[in-house]
């Protein structure tokens, strides 16, 4: 779909994009991308613990770009799969107030466009993203409601106070292509997984300080086998809902080939509705 289709925002400067087998990218009027940040991620020696609530929300997944190297069966032209690095600064992305509801903007090659009468008005975008591969930052998607994806997109903003609806059959208007990943799709282990005994503690929960519980059963009524805190990795064997069926290593055996400690196998529950995933992954590895 061209990015000055009619969606009922006012379209876009025909300067913004160039040919999409162009191997540089226009940017916006003033030819130069804006601010961005990526937060949190696992460039810092802990996992960031917001102290707002509404943003140690981490919803039900995340939209980024499409990577092969994680869906092998999507297959895309070359100039479909750039930007893993910087992405953000080449995405043209629509903006509205609920599914199927007012437009209000855009986010296009790094700025944020917001809706001012019959014009856009030009803002800085800084970004509220989570790392989800090597050097590949995600929006956390909070909701997903008929073809709709409520996303993240900043801690603050002129458009929702930094979350809006975007349609998903409007994820490919400029040169990069989005995918929504829910995070059941992104924990479920792989038969590859499941093959390796005992596996790796890649995962671990983001709030290490608090415990939780490990049970006989995916049911909180289940007996405790032992509560989880501190230094520990997860690695997952089955998703029932809420809750996983894992291995536990106390401490984390990630990265360490001469590992020594407790392993122990239960069920915890991975998520919930104040703050969704509950766990987290090491994007840029060992």
């Amino acid at each position: 779909m061209a990015p000055n289709s009619n969606l009922g925002l006012p379209p876009l400067p025909d300067a913004l994009l160039q040919a999409p087998d162009s191997k540089v990218y226009a940017r916006y009027s003033k030819g130069a991308a804006g601010p961005l940040y990526a937060l949190p991620g696992w460039d810092d020696d802990a996992i960031p613990t917001p102290q707002d609530p509404l943003y140690d929300y981490w919803g039900i997944g995340y939209l980024g770009p499409i990577n092969p190297d994680f869906n092998p069966t999507i297959s895309l032209p070359r100039w479909r799969q750039v930007g893993m690095y910087d992405w953000l600064h080449n995405l043209v992305l629509p903006l509205y107030d609920q599914p199927d509801g007012k437009p209000q903007g855009w986010i296009a090659c790094g700025w944020l466009l917001s809706i001012d009468g019959a014009e856009l008005t030009q803002h800085s975008l800084q970004a509220y993203t989570l790392q989800t591969g090597y050097e590949t930052y995600s929006f956390l998607v909070l909701d997903h409601v008929n073809g709709w994806l409520k996303i993240r997109y900043s801690t603050a903003g002129p458009i929702g106070g930094g979350a809006a609806w975007v349609p998903e059959d409007q994820l490919d208007l400029g040169p990069v292509d989005l995918t929504y990943i829910p995070w059941e799709e992104r924990f479920r282990p792989t038969a590859q997984d499941l093959a390796r005994f005992p596996g790796d503690g890649y995962y671990f929960f983001r709030h290490p300080q608090q415990p939780h519980g490990l049970r006989t059963a995916p049911a909180a009524t289940a007996s405790e086998i032992l509560s989880i805190r501190g230094d520990h990795g997860l690695h997952i064997l089955a998703i029932q809902g809420d809750w996983m069926q894992v291995r536990v290593f106390q401490p984390s055996n990630f990265c360490n080939p001469e590992w020594q400690g407790q392993l122990h196998e239960g069920w915890v529950r991975w998520k919930n509705e104040t703050q969704g995933s509950l766990i987290y992954f090491y994007p840029r590895g060992c």
